[in-house]
C-alpha cells in the first residue's frame, strides 16, 4: 500500500509541475491554438470521467431511496430506513476519504480559478 501511495504521489507531483509549466506558459503569453484545444478536450473529458462516477453515487442513492421509501406498505420500519441512509452517507464518504476525491476536487478547482 505504502508503494502505491508513493506511485501516486509521484504522478500528481507529475501533474502539479506540468499545470504548473502550463500556467507560466499560459501568463506569459506563450500558449498556442493547439494549448487552447488541449484545455478544452481535459475540461470535456474530465467531465465526462468525473459524471460517470458521480453516476453511480447517485444511482446508490436512488436504490436506497426507492427500496426504502418508495412504497407506502414498506415491509421495513423507520430504524432499517435510517441506517440506510447513515450506511450510504459513510459509503461516500469512505470513499472519497480513500480515494481523496475531496483533496482532488480541491486541487482542479485551485487549477481552474
Amino acid at each position: 500500500l505504502n508503494d502505491k501511495q508513493k506511485i501516486l504521489e509521484g504522478k500528481r507531483q507529475e501533474v502539479r509541475d506540468n499545470r504548473a509549466s502550463y500556467d507560466y506558459a499560459y501568463s506569459q503569453g506563450q500558449i498556442n491554438f493547439f494549448g487552447y484545444i488541449g484545455e478544452i478536450l481535459f475540461m470535456v473529458t474530465f467531465a465526462v470521467v468525473t459524471g460517470f462516477v458521480a453516476s453511480f453515487f447517485v444511482s446508490g442513492f436512488s436504490n436506497i431511496y426507492y427500496k426504502l421509501y418508495s412504497a407506502s406498505d414498506s415491509k421495513y420500519n423507520f430504524f432499517h430506513k435510517v441506517c440506510g441512509i447513515i450506511i450510504w452517507v459513510f459509503f461516500v464518504g469512505a470513499t472519497f476519504k480513500i480515494l481523496e476525491l475531496d483533496n482532488l476536487i480541491e486541487e482542479l478547482i485551485e487549477m481552474f480559478i
